[in-house]
């Protein structure tokens, strides 16, 4: 359950900055 949680954490934080950078890109937020 503990990994779960982290790894929920994780892809939250990564799935920000993702598209927070490729604001200006609408594909690169697609992919």
């Amino acid at each position: 359950m503990v990994d779960h949680g982290l790894r929920r954490v994780n892809n939250f934080m990564i799935d920000r900055p993702v598209p927070a950078p490729h604001h200006r890109h609408p594909a690169a937020t697609q992919l």
